[in-house]
């Protein structure tokens, strides 16, 4: 969609348990936070 902004959080805790987070406020874990080359520091 054109000209939306599209938000995803990743993080991971002290104890390597990691979740993403996207507008709608609902943490899905996943087993690491990964970043595709081609987006690392998009803005």
């Amino acid at each position: 969609m054109e000209g939306e902004v599209l938000i995803e959080l990743c993080y991971c805790s002290i104890y390597d348990q990691c979740w993403v987070v996207d507008r709608n406020n609902q943490p899905k874990e996943v087993a690491q936070c990964e970043i595709a080359n081609d987006q690392r520091f998009v803005q």
